[in-house]
């Protein structure tokens, strides 16, 4: 049977029952999916609730506590025994509910950074996710796409591909759209694109001839397993921290133990024998020791990291930034330096050409946006051979826009029909739509206001595109900075090339000069007074673009084809800085945010925009900077901060010597070519509205809105992640120390317990689980982007560290006081009364002062007591929980007895104590601490 590379385009069409112009409709639609399923890889079997739940009992610690429990049931001690294996069940079904929450959070956070595909489905272009394609879809493709299916060419314009993941070349591959004969290797089949591969050059439209696991790749089953899951840095370091203080506390617990054992009847075993005895009075130590360690190793903290990660996703995500990478949340926060393109981002992308220069007259051209009113002004007469300028703004351009206000009045790039060559003309999606000029834009915004121009000049866009059918294109070059096209004239057969692009670009290809419809040599004084006009307009703000024309005998040959041009003219138009970005500057210089603009603009106009929006700052030109020696570009970079007519390549200069600065970069961009630059930087930004497939995969975040404010407004939220996770670190390390020093030093001293085992396993529960996640959610203090971050500053920085040992030390402090004036108070209790008498109060002071450690935490970052409902429930079901330990019949089962008014005026007295000494403490620490 023959493959689909043999397929004519008639015979292709035909097989799969499509239409290249209308598609597939959506009953085909619905009935391939059901047949073929969506166009996804299958991934690894991922892990079952009741797996991760089993997952919770996989530990160390948690196997000592087992067979604690083992043994407690062996001597008859049944009510420890009960109520450590539901403290058991409890804490596995918290650690199940936290880390099956992190894998949902994960596999949301996926799906949403998954990439689209454009296809035409019943006549439209539409943009749907690239697992609902289906055989036999229409897959519109262009440069910097990511291929999503199988697919053969029938319609092309300069296609290439990168098809190193399936074939290992490394080169791109030219793509053709005819028919191939014969049995041709995979590496071979020219007229065929796969999926994951990915579009270099030129755009296509395909017909869809596999999905899935049906696709080339699909079939290599190397390349369909899912990549091991990572933690992010944080999360190791966490994990490695959480690591070393349970190691720390397994060896005093085992001190614990040992000294237990010995104190208690160790020397009667070794006498009488006494196995049973020595194993019941063993027991309660070895539960003591296992359900210390189990209370004071913060093995939750990864997965509250995790949760409260992609919490902030979420979050930032409705403020219209898409983290792709759960890492760079934690960068994000640490951001020094923002290098941001200028259109679209700190600008608002929606162009209106103002002025055009043409055969030595300047026009000015009125109204504002993407409306159509507006007209040419010019003190002298405009005649019909000006309109050459706006006719190549027509010709060589790939947008269009739909006036909703008056249909008759659209104007669509079509799909050629006509086969001149075997490439053709191939339209852009719907990108924009800007409801309050009634216009929909289609493609580039800079294209459509040419387009507009043209319109308001008189010019028939139908009229024109038909009598001047184009025939091949060479697309927008980012280092020659030009686009051209060639068209064929319908009445003398003539090809002809028409070129826009950067003016001193333009003017360098040209040798000719068209001026009232005559051609002549262009001179040294024409260059000069072109270069004059181009500063005057870029100085208005204006984007500037030149237009020049020549008639070709062949364009077999593609390589200088540009070159010997008639120059035309030039138009400028306006694209306004948004205007919430001033204001997001200022944030970022308190904040202590360096902001580079980085353009390919003019130098006028990018220092015109700068100036604008308080962007301070010399600037340079990117071929200026390139050609200095790195020691002298360092010197540059300390002090510019506007870089114009930049090329992917300078991008990359950049980002490696703000790194060799030890500067923290966030980088944007939208194009095929500034993806290393992206993947260098600390924090890669791709476009949401304008980025390619290739920018987007390669980031680490999208702007779902190309706004730069959103780039701030994530940085800032990255910053409160950042202090939430401190938070939490803070509050679960500085509780659990103190626990295991209140244990410690009352065996030192001889004392009694003071709090058991079952206790002790409860607190973890109460204390450590929901408090410490609700901390990591409160909302961002009032200050955070009011002083510049600590560059790569850890969560335990020496600050935090210090405020940790503190508050272990005073919550240690006080509950021995109080533990040690119970003692004395109730020394006339004897036995059981007297020990569940002074280990209740010892249990809820402790529990209190960590609840009461949570809120001095909110103090410090001045956070309001009712700022977060989260944690207020959180609290008040940790107070209800103990209450009920104490006050009703659960209180056999927990060892603890009813407390007194007086016994509560105790606690409160050293609860209140320690959290004014924690206060003091905390102002002498800010005062004398310069960490």
């Amino acid at each position: 049977m023959a493959e689909f590379y043999n397929y004519k385009e008639s015979e292709l069409i035909e097989h799969f029952k499509s239409n290249k112009d209308q598609g597939l409709d959506e009953n085909q639609v619905k009935s391939r999916q059901s047949t073929y399923g969506y166009n996804e890889l299958k991934e690894k079997d991922k892990l079952s609730r009741l797996a991760i739940f089993i997952s919770q009992f996989k530990s160390f610690i948690i196997y000592i506590l087992i067979f604690a429990l083992i043994i407690s049931i062996f001597i008859s001690e049944y009510i420890d025994s009960i109520v450590i294996f539901i403290i058991l069940i409890l804490n596995a079904i918290l650690g199940f509910i936290q880390e099956y929450r992190a894998e949902k959070a994960i596999a949301a956070l996926k799906k949403l950074s998954a990439l689209k595909a454009r296809v035409i489905r019943s006549g439209h272009i539409i943009l749907i996710e690239t697992k609902e394609i289906v055989p036999g879809d229409i897959l519109l493709i262009e440069e910097g796409t990511k291929i999503s299916a199988d697919g053969r060419i029938i319609e092309s314009s300069m296609l290439e591909t990168l098809e190193s993941s399936l074939t290992g070349e490394s080169n791109p591959i030219v793509k053709i759209s005819n028919e191939l004969k014969g049995d041709i290797a995979l590496a071979e089949r020219k007229n065929m694109v796969y999926s994951g591969t990915i579009v270099s050059k030129g755009r296509a439209r395909i017909i869809v001839t596999a999905t899935g696991m049906n696709t080339e790749i699909g079939k290599i089953a190397g390349l369909i397993s899912e990549v091991k899951k990572e933690s992010t840095p944080l999360q190791k370091k966490l994990e490695k921290l959480g690591k070393a203080f349970g190691f720390g506390t397994i060896i005093i617990a085992i001190v614990i133990l040992i000294i237990g054992i010995v104190k208690e009847n160790l020397f009667d075993f070794i006498i009488r024998g006494d196995i049973l005895g020595f194993l019941t009075g063993s027991e309660k130590w070895l539960v003591t020791a296992v359900a210390l360690a189990v209370a004071a190793v913060p093995e939750g903290l990864p997965a509250i990291v995790t949760i409260t990660l992609a919490i902030g996703t979420k979050k930032m995500l409705k403020k219209n930034a898409l983290i792709r990478k759960l890492p760079s949340v934690e960068t994000l926060g640490d951001v020094t330096v923002i290098c941001s393109d200028k259109t679209g981002t700190l600008t608002e992308n929606k162009m209106t050409v103002r002025k055009a220069y043409v055969s030595g007259k300047e026009i000015d051209i009125s109204g504002n946006g993407y409306s159509l009113e507006g007209e040419l002004k010019c003190e002298k007469k405009i005649n019909k051979d000006d309109l050459m300028l706006f006719k190549i703004g027509i010709l060589c351009n790939n947008s269009g826009f739909i006036d909703n206000s008056s249909r008759d009045k659209t104007i669509l790039p079509e799909f050629s029909n006509k086969t001149i060559s075997n490439e053709n003309h191939i339209t852009h999606e719907i990108v924009y739509e800007k409801k309050e000029d009634k216009i929909e834009v289609i493609g580039d915004p800079t294209e459509a206001a040419l387009l507009i121009s043209a319109t308001k000049a008189g010019l028939n866009y139908d009229e024109l595109t038909n009598y001047w059918k184009r025939t091949k294109e060479i697309p927008f070059d980012s280092i020659k900075k030009l686009m051209s096209t060639i068209n064929v004239e319908e009445k003398t057969h003539k090809n002809y090339l028409f070129s826009k692009g950067a003016p001193e670009r333009i003017l360098e290809r040209c040798n000719k000069i068209y001026v009232n419809g005559k051609v002549r040599n262009i001179t040294k004084k024409d260059i000069e007074e072109l270069i004059h006009k181009n500063e005057e307009f870029s100085k208005q703000s204006l984007r500037v673009l030149g237009f020049a024309y020549k008639e070709v005998k062949t364009y077999k040959n593609l390589d200088n084809i540009d070159e010997n041009l008639i120059f035309v003219g030039l138009q400028g138009m306006i694209d306004p800085p948004r205007t919430e970005v001033k204001i997001s500057i200022e944030k970022c210089k308190e904040a202590g945010i360096r902001i580079i603009m980085i353009t390919g603009d003019n130098v006028h106009t990018a220092e015109s925009i700068a100036k604008e929006i308080g962007i301070n700052g010399t600037s340079i030109n990117g071929s200026d900077f390139a050609n200095l020696s790195e020691d002298r570009q360092i010197l540059v970079l300390e002090n510019t901060n506007i870089f114009a007519r930049v090329e992917p390549a300078h991008k990359m200069t950049i980002v490696n010597l703000l790194q060799k600065r030890g500067e923290i970069v966030a980088m944007t961009g939208d194009g095929v070519n500034d993806a290393p630059a992206i993947k260098k930087a600390d924090i890669g930004i791709a476009m949401g509205l304008t980025g390619t497939d290739v920018t987007k995969e390669t980031s680490d975040m999208i702007l779902e809105d190309d706004n730069f404010s959103t780039i701030v407004n994530a940085i800032e939220e990255g910053r409160g992640i950042k202090e939430n996770i401190r938070k939490f670190v803070n509050y679960l390390l500085s509780s659990n120390l103190a626990e295991v020093m209140i244990i410690f030093f009352a065996l030192l001293f001889s004392w009694p317990l003071p709090m058991t085992a079952v206790m002790l396993l409860w607190m973890n529960l109460v204390t450590d689980g929901l408090p410490a996640l609700a901390l990591g959610v409160v909302g961002n203090p009032p200050n955070l982007m009011k002083k510049p971050a600590k560059r790569r500053s850890g969560i335990i920085d020496r600050t935090t560290g210090i405020k940790i040992a503190f508050m272990s030390i005073l919550m240690t402090l006080g509950v021995l006081a109080l533990f040690y004036l119970s003692m004395n108070n109730y020394s006339e209790l004897e036995g059981v009364l007297f020990h569940e008498k002074i280990q209740t109060i010892a249990f809820t002071t402790i529990v209190l002062m960590e609840i009461v450690r949570i809120q001095s935490i909110r103090n410090e970052y001045k956070l309001g007591m009712f700022s977060n409902k989260y944690l207020i429930m959180a609290v008040l079901s940790s107070i209800i929980l103990q209450l009920l330990v104490i006050y009703t019949p659960l209180n056999i089962f927990f060892g603890t007895t009813i407390l007194n008014l007086i016994d509560w005026v105790y606690i409160m007295g050293a609860v209140i104590a320690v959290f004014i000494m924690n206060g003091i403490g905390l102002l002498v620490i800010k005062k004398f601490d310069r960490g």
